[in-house]
């Protein structure tokens, strides 16, 4: 199991995508409408980047410059999200706003335990 989840990096990508969840909900609420969330489990850094409705264009360029990157070997995890609000957010993508502490506590105690 251990061998896996260092192949895989889940915990870490789990905590930096908590780590963009808090980013997002800061910035919510101060006109952004799209969100770039960029993870980078091997540096463990999470980047977000917040655009405003009429910088849609501006988004797109820059997701596309990093999923360029990951085509030649960068190993990082681009996300562009679009949002009206902070609840709209949280419909479109659920996932994101799961409390994953409790997981990620239990799974790395069952690995160091393996």
């Amino acid at each position: 199991m251990a061998e896996k989840e260092a192949e895989l990096l889940a915990i870490e990508k789990m905590r930096g995508f908590s780590i963009a969840i808090d980013s997002i909900h800061r910035h919510s609420g101060k006109g952004s409408s799209y969100f770039l969330i960029v993870l980078d489990s091997a540096n463990k850094t999470v980047s977000v980047t917040p655009y405003d409705r009429d910088s849609l264009e501006r988004a797109l360029k820059e997701y596309s410059n990093i999923e360029m990157q990951v085509a030649k070997g960068a190993r990082v995890e681009p996300v562009l999200v679009a949002s009206g609000s902070m609840n709209a957010l949280k419909r479109a993508y659920p996932n994101f706003f799961l409390d994953t502490s409790e997981f990620t506590s239990k799974l790395s105690k069952v690995i160091s335990q393996a």
